[in-house]
C-alpha cells in the first residue's frame, strides 16, 4: 500500500525532486520500507496511517528516487572516476543497498523518531 500520493507530496510536503510518471514506483518502494520499520503496523489499518507517516513517505520517496536515477547513471557500478591519473572506484551493489538503507532510515528518523510508538520494537 502506497501511503502518500502525489498531489500529498506536491502540496503539503512541498516536494520536487520526483516526476509525476516515477511517484508510484518511488512510493511504493518507501512504503515498503515504512512497513519494515514499523513492524507492519500500518497494513490494514488506514487510520494510523497520519501525516506524520505520509510525510516520512515523502522522504523516503526522494532517497529512493536519488539512488535509482544513481544506479541508472552508474550501471557499471562506478562510484568515482578520475581522468588525469586514470583512477575509476568501483562500489558493489550491496554497499549501494547498505548507503540507501542508510539515508531512507535518517530521512525517516525526522517523521518517525526511533521513540514514535510506530517503531516500538517491543510487545504491546
Amino acid at each position: 500500500m502506497i501511503y502518500a500520493d502525489y498531489e500529498f507530496y506536491t502540496a503539503t510536503y512541498g516536494g520536487n525532486q520526483i516526476e509525476e510518471a516515477d511517484w508510484t514506483r518511488t512510493a511504493r518502494e518507501a512504503s515498503a520500507y515504512i512497513d519494515q520499520l514499523t513492524f507492519g503496523r500500518l497494513t490494514g489499518h488506514p487510520e494510523r496511517v497520519t501525516e506524520e507517516v505520509q510525510m516520512a513517505v515523502c522522504a523516503a520517496a526522494e532517497v529512493v528516487g536519488r539512488y535509482q536515477a544513481a544506479v541508472t547513471q552508474n550501471a557499471a557500478g562506478v562510484a568515482s572516476e578520475s581522468v588525469g591519473g586514470q583512477s575509476v572506484t568501483y562500489r558493489s551493489s550491496t554497499e549501494w543497498e547498505v548507503g540507501k538503507r542508510t539515508e531512507i532510515g535518517q530521512a525517516v528518523s525526522l517523521y518517525l523518531p526511533l521513540f514514535h510508538p510506530l517503531r516500538y520494537a517491543g510487545v504491546c
